[in-house]
């Protein structure tokens, strides 16, 4: 489900308003527009040093920003001195939004993890500073321009080469407000581990010897997991077949079997669907279009075989409760059998981490199609926007654009050559073949990883970094090399729920209404997969269609319901498409 941003600018919105300025922030700041460097190929980016202010997310593995490695040597680098705002993760959304109309203190900039739907509101107010307008003029820097163009080659290389970042950053004004990541091999995809061991010791797997390759075989395999004494502790009945955390990727795991990655708005990249009156499968009345998931029998095969799995033990029976912790208790305790994460070692630990090997992705009766959900795009449009107010619009272009260059890949993601990671074979980092080389990280002994690493780097607690490249996947660390061959399993399937699409102010205020209305009825879900709830039988024919019709119903009297949402989605999708088929 999409994040939209405070009511209160949706009804501003709604109502139409003068364009949004930072109130008590309407005299003109000192500036010394000949302090800049507009020399791209010059590393300073100013004279004098300066302070620029930007507002950051901090993960709680995060120590303070501006201690971390990566932000000193870009400060060497460039003489910018960059103080950061870093508000918690749980509270960064909220906090953001309280920070734009700050008055005594408003940011520069707003770097990594902003809200796209939330940059097209503010774009649309004119709060935010375009990247791509030739006439582009302040009363700081007079007419600086595009600054794109004049100040960030690195990123329009990166431009050039993927028009889809334009798909996806471009706002229907015709101009970029925000900076997308860029990665060149995939976006944000986690694997769904199951633990080899156990079912090496299946009789599923005596007679098939294989990995599971249907949502049924491994219904069969759970099963087991339940009913023997898989880690061998003398207690049969300890045993967790699958666990997961609301919300994360178990569930997204679990619609693949059925022809969707999500439980709201998705493209059906379904080309078939199954018959259930003649058992086989026929043409797709709604391929390459925009579906609410759960008004398909797709959705509700899943929610049955969710309910199925939880009456008869193969679904941890805390699902709606777990935390975090709890989910690691179990993997460290030795006694859970399959789970969603980024890497094995993250839930049950580094040395029970060979034990769990990747599974999927799995088709079922009802859909042959293999997918995969990714969670972030491949080119994440949130990295960086600069309010309209900031001085410091052509350094930040300038700062931010060393990021986008592929020498600094290393640097932003592990540090520096010789002293935080060292190539395996050779200086060079080509072997004698010709081949590239791996590259192993030094973490110092009684250090965690990823502690160590948060030191060095924002990417560390946040998921992936500005650019990525297939250098970052030659790392021959073993715990994290084997995260990379987990994944590559998943990459000829990976599908979002839809492309990075750009909507119009007044369809996001549409589907604000609606999604807003649906929530409280998309919230009963649990009862169904739990069960025993008078009303919220998923087998019982009067049971779900009562639920459909809520969803038909939910809004108010001028748009309501998950027609209207699927026609805005749909009218934003079309409007990719032809822009799509332009590039």
């Amino acid at each position: 489900m999409k994040k939209f941003v405070s009511a209160l600018l949706v009804l501003v919105l709604a109502i139409g308003v003068v364009p949004f300025t930072f109130a008590g922030c309407t005299s003109k700041l000192h500036y010394d527009p000949d302090n800049f460097i507009a020399d791209t190929s010059n590393p300073k980016i100013v004279k004098e040093k300066v302070t620029v202010k930007m507002f950051v997310p901090k993960a709680a593995i995060h120590g303070n920003w501006e201690d971390m490695y990566i932000f000193k040597w870009m400060e060497e680098r460039t003489n910018i001195h960059v103080k950061f705002e870093a508000v918690s993760l749980a509270a960064y959304d909220q906090k953001r939004g309280l920070k734009w109309e700050s008055k005594s203190d408003p940011t520069d900039a707003f770097l990594t993890c902003n809200n796209k739907d939330e940059v097209t509101q503010y774009a649309a107010l004119g709060a935010l500073t375009a990247f791509d307008d030739d006439d582009a003029t302040d009363e700081y820097s007079g007419n600086y321009g595009n600054l794109i163009e004049n100040y960030m080659p690195n990123y329009k290389k990166w431009l050039e080469k993927y028009p889809e970042i334009v798909l996806s950053t471009r706002q229907n004004d015709g101009k970029i407000y925000s900076l997308s990541g860029v990665n060149t091999e995939y976006g944000g995809i986690s694997s769904q581990y199951l633990n080899r061991k156990w079912l090496e010791k299946t009789d599923w797997y005596a007679a098939n010897r294989r990995l599971p390759e249907t949502i049924e075989e491994l219904e069969i395999i759970l099963g087991e997991f339940r009913d023997k004494d898989m880690n061998g502790n003398g207690n049969p009945r300890d045993e967790v077949p699958l666990s997961y955390i609301t919300g994360d990727e178990s569930t997204n795991f679990l619609m693949s079997c059925y022809g969707f990655v999500g439980t709201g708005v998705e493209l059906d990249t379904r080309k078939e669907i199954y018959d259930a009156a003649t058992g086989t499968f026929v043409s797709n009345p709604t391929y390459d279009k925009i579906v609410w998931v759960p008004s398909t029998e797709a959705y509700r095969n899943y929610v049955r075989t969710a309910n199925r799995w939880y009456e008869a033990g193969l679904i941890d029976s805390n699902i709606y409760e777990n935390k975090t912790a709890d989910l690691s208790q179990l993997g460290y305790s030795g006694r859970l059998g399959c789970f969603a994460s980024a890497g094995a070692f993250l839930v049950v630990g580094t040395e029970l981490a060979e034990d769990y090997v990747a599974i999927g992705p799995l088709t079922s009766q009802y859909s042959k199609d293999k997918i995969w959900y990714e969670y972030n795009y491949q080119f994440d449009p949130t990295i960086l926007v600069i309010p309209e107010t900031s001085p410091y619009k052509r350094e930040i272009a300038r700062w931010i654009d060393v990021f986008y260059d592929a020498a600094n890949v290393a640097v932003q993601s592990y540090g520096v050559e010789g002293e935080h990671w060292e190539w395996d074979n050779s200086e060079n980092g080509i072997r004698t073949d010709g081949t590239p080389d791996t590259w192993h990280f030094n973490v110092p002994n009684g250090i965690e990883r990823e502690t160590y690493r948060a030191t060095l780097t924002y990417s560390a607690g946040l998921g992936g970094c500005i650019l990525s490249t297939d250098w970052n996947l030659r790392e021959s660390t073993p715990i994290q090399a084997q995260v990379f061959r987990d994944r590559s399993r998943y990459v000829d399937y990976l599908k979002p729920v839809f492309p990075s699409m750009i909507y119009t102010s007044e369809q996001m205020t549409r589907i604000g209404v609606v999604e807003t209305a649906m929530g409280t009825v998309t919230n009963s879900l649990p009862h169904f997969i739990r069960g025993g709830t008078s009303g919220y039988n998923v087998n019982n024919d009067s049971d779900w269609n009562a639920y459909l019709d809520k969803m038909t119903k939910a809004g108010n009297y001028e748009i309501k319901g998950y027609e209207s949402l699927v026609a805005e989605y749909q009218a934003a999708y079309d409007v990719y498409k032809s822009k799509s088929a332009g590039i």
